[in-house]
């Protein structure tokens, strides 16, 4: 199915972003303080986020109970 000979996509390490000076990160879910992340977040004016962030394991856990990455949970009445 796949073939082998392919050239392997390399996109490299992703970067990470830290909070901005004077601002913590932390959890929503268990308060943990986060250090950095692998994108950056909305913020206001003082560089507070506008939404709330999780740690590695929290979002982990977070996205196994909403089906995956993508939220593709199961669904009983979906019609083809």
């Amino acid at each position: 199915m796949y073939d082998d000979n392919r050239p392997q996509r390399d996109f490299g390490p992703r970067p990470k972003f830290t909070p901005p000076e004077g601002v913590t990160w932390t959890c929503a879910q268990c308060n943990t303080t986060i250090p950095d992340l692998p994108f950056q977040p909305r913020a206001d004016e003082s560089g507070q986020p506008t939404s709330p962030l999780y740690c590695f394991n929290c979002n982990k856990e977070r996205r196994a109970m909403n089906g995956g990455p993508r939220g593709g949970g199961f669904r009983p009445n979906r019609r083809f």
